[in-house]
């Protein structure tokens, strides 16, 4: 816009257009350390890949799929170190996404908190991110394979982790009748959702959500007001883990869950109707 205006010399980046597109999908980023990281990224134009800690190179594997939305060897790369130069050799676009972070940065409005994991995990609480993010840090996508995930629950054995994803207000367009699920907090701390159409409370799914803290298994929280943000999927905010307090049903199971990290006052303000009663 700003070379359209005559403000600044016109550019022809060598991928100016996909990264366009890449930009947008990272205006919601709001972890502090998640922008420190692409900061330090973007300074030095590089990354030694093999100095990286698996927190570290799964945070740089989230970034990678904002920004190209394909698995390393469908983009001709060989490693994430080619995927950043790749993006440092457009010169003017990497001074754009710097004032976009960094203005990210300075309207950070809450104190974010790590959430203690027993695996390595670059996941933030009550921080954005989007599904190709999500999957990424919890080892679901690879460099060689982008994981696709169209249920609203997934669980990853390795680590005894359910993690909800959970859209607040549904249009028929987007969602089947046997998914238009009652999801709400009723609380800063309880939240109430349905599970899947299919879930009973006697089946291994059901059993494992009600006796989750018996069996040392973890339910993560994901939760977006709409499917579509300005043209784009929306972020889901992370509530961090919630513990079983109570069910009603069966297929679907409405359940309610206590979480362990109260929601703060700016995510309340951001989510409007996400609190009834």
């Amino acid at each position: 816009m700003c070379a359209e205006a005559g403000i600044i010399r016109d550019f022809n980046d060598p991928d100016e257009i996909p990264l366009t597109t890449g930009f947008a999908r990272l205006l919601h980023v709001n972890s502090r350390r998640y922008i420190d990281f692409i900061l330090k990224l973007l300074r030095y134009g590089d990354v030694a890949e093999e100095k990286l800690t698996e927190e570290n190179r799964r945070m740089l594997l989230m970034f990678h799929y904002i920004l190209w939305q394909k698995a390393l060897p469908n983009l001709g790369f060989s490693s994430l170190r080619e995927s950043i130069r790749r993006l440092c050799a457009n010169r003017y676009m990497v001074k754009e996404l710097e004032e976009i972070l960094n203005y990210n940065y300075q309207h950070i409005q809450f104190v974010n908190k790590s959430v203690s994991f027993q695996y390595p995990c670059p996941i933030d609480l009550h921080c954005r991110y989007i599904r190709d993010e999500i999957l990424a840090a919890f080892g679901l996508s690879t460099l060689e394979i982008k994981a696709e995930l169209r249920e609203g629950v997934k669980y990853i054995e390795d680590y005894k982790t359910d993690l909800f994803f959970i859209t607040m207000y549904k249009s028929e367009k987007d969602y089947s009748p046997t998914t238009m699920y009652e999801d709400y907090a009723i609380s800063d701390t309880l939240f109430h959702c349905q599970s899947q159409s299919t879930t009973s409370d006697t089946s291994k799914t059901g059993l494992r959500y009600i006796n989750h803290m018996k069996t040392e298994n973890r339910i993560l929280l994901f939760v977006r007001e709409y499917n579509e943000e300005n043209g784009f999927t929306s972020p889901y905010y992370f509530l961090g883990p919630a513990n079983y307090v109570k069910h009603e049903g069966s297929r679907p199971m409405s359940i309610i869950w206590k979480l362990e990290h109260p929601m703060p006052a700016h995510l309340w303000k951001e989510t409007g109707k996400m609190a009834v009663g």
